[in-house]
């Protein structure tokens, strides 16, 4: 049966705006802070005081408030999250951002309800995992909804797809983002060639075998000499499994990837980076980084550990997954900051940041090519992603893996180290939501008093369409193409309004790999992604970007 409209309710303290003052800046929480300053990136400095929400005793609570009027719905599949809608982030977000839950069924209901993809005509926004959000595209999107996945990510997202979609576009470059992979099974034979090519070479210790489990497990690290083994023993079992109806009991490999065997080592122990990533459109190309991230240390000290326990999984000291780590050792970039010194995270906050404009221009052929197939209209997707990142002795970054859906749970069991990462995780969600336009890009919709009716607009109305205007005149002013052309004026126009508005998230256009046919590389840029990367630069001049200019 048809799931019934969802009272919203939202924290006493917490005003509704019944007329919102719609303006170009950023939605600022009380006592967050937000730069203006792109560079902020390559410093932490401008985390430590991030502290947008309210304090951790209140993330979980609601009154019976109820908002007097709602610019926008959303609709929350909250039964295919961890958590409940009451311990949601980003449901927290949208109710205080005015929104109404108009559907979901709830964690605790006895059946599981219909899904936002099946209820297309009852939402403005959906909140899902990318794999049914993507379902929701399949549907057809109409122009003014917003659905959380970008069609086309799967190809950095999934475990096999990642590297092959890198070395499609970069070739062997490719293996300067990531580690070297193979897809298995598809690549065994070329992966048997590398390895007996480089018998003895420090590059080719150990080995990483994955299965296309989530959440750190279906791991096991090996030497080389029984890497090729292993996934053929593996492969034997889970065919026999598959035999008899055991298949979720025994998972294949499907990716090989070098280890990276000399990994910075903090008080003695090995550390990933859980950095976070909105795609907020890919024509033209628009990628943001958060300023803010985790820091997440393995269970065991590095040196001396073995490679495997009794069960033939990798030792602690080798898993920086948080999953497998719930309650081990975090800290903010900030933190991490202060120990290895400014110069050496700067570095390495530039490799970062270029590692991951790449990786989303690898992956812009297959957005294009889904939003073509689809027939997707102009703004109606985004999506948020969480980058594992490994730091080795020279304080080069790793990519390892691109995550869809990545966890905003908050679960520890120091209050201190939850109320970190609480910080972080809610300061990113209400930036995502600002860099979207939530709710400014549903202000049409918001029920209008009655003075406006009468003839007299309210200041925020006049506000709104002075500031739209000024914005107008000064892009078509400053690019010809946008005086000429009233889709590249709009394009520019939401390329502006995403900037004014993306809090803690820094802006990755202008380091995307734009020499691409200069080298050889396969990334389709097109004249709406010059024209953007030109506004970015114009519109930062002034601003300290320096720093990224050398990338």
């Amino acid at each position: 049966a048809p799931a019934g409209p969802i009272m919203s309710w939202v924290p006493s303290r917490q005003r509704c705006c019944r007329h919102p003052h719609v303006r170009l800046g950023p939605i600022v929480p009380a006592g967050s802070h937000v730069s203006s300053n792109s560079s902020a990136m390559i410093s932490s400095k401008s985390t430590s005081s991030m502290q947008h929400g309210p304090a951790m005793d209140s993330a979980t609570t609601a009154s019976s408030v109820v908002p007097e009027t709602h610019s926008f719905r959303f609709w929350h599949d909250e039964k295919r999250f961890k958590g409940t809608g009451e311990t949601s982030l980003a449901q927290r977000a949208l109710l205080r951002a005015g929104g109404l839950r108009a559907g979901g069924h709830i964690k605790s209901a006895p059946t599981a309800g219909p899904m936002g993809y099946q209820r297309m005509r009852e939402w403005d926004v959906l909140w899902s995992p990318a794999s049914t959000a993507h379902q929701a595209a399949e549907q057809g999107l109409r122009p003014g909804q917003l659905s959380s996945a970008v069609p086309g990510t799967q190809s950095i997202c999934k475990k096999r797809r990642l590297p092959a979609t890198l070395y499609r576009a970069y070739g062997d470059s490719a293996w300067d983002i990531m580690p070297r992979s193979y897809q298995i099974p598809f690549q065994v034979r070329e992966w048997k060639t590398w390895l007996e090519a480089h018998k003895g070479a420090p590059e080719n210790k150990l080995w990483i075998l994955k299965t296309a489990q989530h959440l750190g497990k279906g791991l096991k690290l090996v030497r080389y000499q029984q890497a090729v083994k292993e996934v053929l023993v593996q492969h034997q079992k889970a065919e026999k499994a598959k035999a008899e109806g055991k298949s979720k009991e025994v998972r294949p490999f499907v990716l090989a990837q070098q280890y990276v065997d000399d990994p910075l080592l903090i008080n003695g122990r090995k550390f990933g980076l859980r950095l976070w990533a909105v795609v907020a459109g890919s024509d033209p190309l628009r990628v943001y980084l958060h300023q803010g991230g985790l820091v997440l240390f393995s269970g065991q000290e590095y040196e001396g550990a073995g490679i495997a326990d009794e069960e033939g999984q990798p030792m602690q000291a080798h898993v920086t997954n948080y999953a497998q780590n719930v309650h081990g050792d975090v800290w903010t970039l900030q933190q991490l900051e202060q120990h290895i010194g400014q110069q050496n995270y700067q570095d390495m906050m530039r490799r970062i940041l270029r590692s991951t404009a790449m990786t989303y221009a690898a992956a812009l052929k297959d957005m294009r090519s889904e939003a073509e197939r689809l027939d997707i209209p102009p703004a109606t997707t985004f999506e948020l992603m969480g980058l594992d990142f490994l730091i080795d002795s020279k304080y080069r970054p790793w990519l390892l893996e691109v995550n869809s859906t990545p966890s905003l749970a908050v679960e520890h069991n120091d209050p201190v180290v939850e109320e970190l990462i609480y910080n972080q995780k809610w300061s990113m969600v209400t930036d995502m939501f600002s860099l979207m336009r939530i709710p400014h890009r549903f202000s049409m919709n918001t029920p209008r008093p009655s003075a406006l009716e009468a003839g007299t607009s309210p200041s925020w109305v006049k506000d709104e369409e002075a500031e739209m205007a000024s914005i107008q005149n000064t892009i078509r002013s400053q690019c010809d193409e946008a005086f000429y052309d009233e889709k590249v004026c709009n394009m520019l126009m939401t390329l502006e309004l995403e900037m004014r508005s993306r809090g803690g998230f820094t802006p990755l256009m202008d380091m995307m790999p734009w020499d691409a046919g200069q080298q050889g590389w396969d990334v389709p840029w097109n004249q709406r992604d010059w024209l953007a990367r030109q506004w970015c630069r114009d519109r930062n001049r002034d601003m300290d970007m320096t720093v990224f200019t050398s990338l």
